[in-house]
C-alpha cells in the first residue's frame, strides 16, 4: 500500500497551470502528427489506386488495338489464301 502511494506521490501534479498547458501541447502534437500522418497515407493510395486505373485502361487500349489489327490481319491472310486456291485450280 505504501508503495502505491509513493508512485501517485511521484506523478507531477496538474494542479499547476505550466504543467496542465505542457500535457495539453504534448498531447495535441502528437494527435497532429498521427492526423497528419493518416491523411498522407490516404493521399498515396489515391495516387496509387489512380495510376492503376490509368494503366490499366492504357492496357486495355492497346489489348483492343491488337484484338482488332489482329482480326483484319487474319482477315487479310484469308483473303490471299482464297485468292491462291482460286489461282491454282486454273493452272492444273
Amino acid at each position: 500500500m505504501y508503495l502505491l502511494q509513493d508512485v501517485f506521490n511521484l506523478l507531477p501534479g496538474l494542479q499547476q497551470h505550466d504543467t496542465h498547458k505542457a500535457f495539453i501541447t504534448e498531447t495535441n502534437d502528437s494527435m497532429l502528427t498521427m492526423y497528419l500522418a493518416g491523411m498522407s497515407r490516404s493521399i498515396i493510395a489515391l495516387h496509387n489506386l489512380i495510376s492503376n486505373k490509368i494503366d490499366l485502361r492504357q492496357e486495355e487500349q492497346k489489348l483492343a488495338e491488337k484484338i482488332i489489327g489482329g482480326t483484319e490481319e487474319v482477315k487479310k491472310e484469308k483473303k490471299e489464301a482464297k485468292a491462291k486456291d482460286k489461282e491454282e485450280p486454273k493452272s492444273k
